[in-house]
C-alpha cells in the first residue's frame, strides 16, 4: 500500500531514466573491458621474443633512384656505404634491408614453387619475403640454424640464393635437407643456403609464417633501410653516419631516421593508443554512470520520503531502509553490467587480432571490470541510501 501510494517511478520519464543509466553502465563495461584487454596485451608484448636481438642502433632510409643510380652503380654504392659505416666508432654492425620486422607497413608476399614438394589439392605456396644486405643476420641478431647467411659474395653475378626460416623449411622440406634445395618465384631456381630462426615479421601477435630472405645485391631495390648496430647511445653515432653518407654522395639524404628503440615502441603503437583512449573514455563513462545512478536513486528516494518515514515510524531498522534504497540501484547496475559483458564479448572477438598473449575473452579483464563497476555502483547508490536512512520520521511524515 505504501509503495502504491508513493509518487515514484512508474511513468515514462522514470523508465527512461532507468534505461539511460543501464545503458551508461553497459557502455562503460565495454570500454573498460577493451581497455583492459589492450593494457594486458601490452604487458605480454614486452616479454615476447620478436626473433631478433638488435636493441641499440639507428634505422635510416636511403633512396638511390633520384641520384641516378642503376643496378650496377647502386650495388657498388651499397657495398662501399656498408664498409664505411662499419668503420665508424661505436658501430658494431651495418647492413641494409627493404624493411625491418614489426614495421607498420607490413611485409610483402609472393607465390613460390618448391622443387620436390607436392601440393595438396589446390594449395597455394605463399611466402613473405625481405631483401637484405650482407651481414644482415649478424647485425639483427637473428640466429642461423643451418647453413649460412647472406654475404658480400651474393651479387647479381653469383648464383641466385636465399635464406628461409624454420617454418618454411619444416613445411616444404619435411624429411629432406633444405640446404641445397631450390624454389622458384617467376624466375630461375633459387638455392636455399641457410635456415634462420623464426621471428615476428608484421605483428607480435602473429602465428609462425613462411619467410624468405633474398640478397639485396642480387635482387636490387633502390630504396632501402640502413640498419646500424651500436654499442653506445645512437645519438652519438648519428652525426658520423650522416657524414659517411655525405662523403660518398653529398646529394643523397637520409630520411625517416629513428632509433631501434623508437621503432620497437612504434610496433606497439596501436595497442598503446587503444588502451589509452579506451581507458580514458571508459573512466569518463564510469563517472557518468556513477553520477547517473546516484541521481536516479537519490531522486526516487526523495519521492519515497513519506513511505520511508512511515516504515521507520513502524519500526523499520536503519539497515532495512538502506537496503530498500540500495537494492533498486544494484538491480539497475546488474542489468547494465550483464548487457555490457555480452557486448564486450563481441567487441573482444573483433579486436582479438590486435592482441598479444591475451585472448579476446580474457577472464581477468571481464571479471575485473564487472567487479569494479559493481563496486562503483554500490558506492553511488549507498550515498543516497544512507541519507534516506537518516530521515527523521516526523519530518518525513510532514513532507506531504
Amino acid at each position: 500500500t505504501l509503495k502504491a501510494s508513493a509518487p515514484t517511478g512508474t511513468g515514462a520519464s522514470s523508465r527512461l531514466r532507468r534505461v539511460l543509466v543501464v545503458g551508461q553502465v553497459g557502455l562503460s563495461v565495454v570500454l573498460l573491458v577493451c581497455a583492459s584487454l589492450f593494457a594486458r596485451s601490452l604487458t605480454y608484448a614486452g616479454s615476447i621474443d620478436p626473433g631478433f636481438t638488435l636493441r641499440s642502433g639507428i634505422l635510416a632510409g636511403i633512396d638511390l633512384l633520384p641520384g641516378g643510380y642503376d643496378e650496377a652503380r647502386g650495388g657498388v654504392f651499397i657495398q662501399r656505404l656498408l664498409e664505411r659505416v662499419s668503420r665508424i666508432p661505436n658501430v658494431t654492425g651495418a647492413t641494409v634491408a627493404r624493411t625491418i620486422p614489426l614495421d607498420l607497413g607490413g611485409s610483402s608476399d609472393m607465390t613460390v614453387t618448391v622443387d620436390g614438394y607436392t601440393r595438396q589439392g589446390g594449395e597455394e605456396l605463399m611466402t613473405y619475403y625481405n631483401q637484405v644486405g650482407p651481414a644482415y643476420f649478424e647485425t639483427m641478431g637473428i640466429p642461423i640454424l643451418r647453413g649460412r647467411g647472406i654475404t658480400v659474395r651474393d651479387t647479381s653475378a653469383a648464383p641466385a640464393v636465399a635464406v628461409i626460416n624454420e617454418t618454411m623449411a619444416r613445411r616444404y622440406w619435411a624429411g629432406r635437407d633444405p640446404i641445397g634445395g631450390t624454389f622458384r618465384f617467376g624466375r630461375g631456381p633459387v638455392t636455399v643456403v641457410g635456415v634462420a630462426r623464426d621471428g615476428k615479421y608484421s605483428r607480435l601477435s602473429e602465428e609462425p609464417r613462411n619467410y624468405v630472405y633474398l640478397p639485396a645485391l642480387q635482387n636490387y631495390r633502390s630504396d632501402l633501410l640502413l640498419h646500424v648496430k651500436t654499442d653506445a647511445d645512437p645519438a652519438i653515432v648519428l652525426p658520423a653516419l650522416r657524414a659517411a653518407v655525405s662523403e660518398l654522395d653529398p646529394n643523397l639524404p637520409l630520411f625517416d631516421v629513428r632509433t631501434v628503440e623508437q621503432h620497437m615502441r612504434i610496433s606497439t603503437f596501436i595497442a598503446r593508443l587503444a588502451a589509452s583512449m579506451l581507458g580514458l573514455f571508459g573512466i569518463l563513462g564510469v563517472l557518468l554512470a556513477g553520477v547517473g545512478l546516484y541521481g536516479v536513486i537519490a531522486f526516487n528516494a526523495a519521492q519515497r520520503t513519506r513511505e520511508i518515514g512511515l516504515r521507520m515510524a513502524l519500526g523499520a531498522a536503519r539497515g532495512e531502509v538502506i537496503w530498500l534504497v540500495l537494492r533498486e540501484g544494484l538491480v539497475l547496475a546488474a542489468f547494465g553490467i550483464a548487457g555490457g559483458l555480452a557486448l564486450a564479448f563481441g567487441a573482444g572477438r573483433l579486436v582479438a587480432g590486435q592482441l598479444t598473449g591475451v585472448s579476446g575473452t580474457d577472464p581477468v579483464s571481464f571479471w575485473g571490470t564487472a567487479v569494479f563497476l559493481a563496486a562503483v555502483a554500490a558506492v553511488a547508490c549507498l550515498l543516497p541510501a544512507r541519507k534516506a536512512s537518516g530521515l527523521n520520521p516526523l519530518t518525513a511524515l510532514r513532507s506531504e
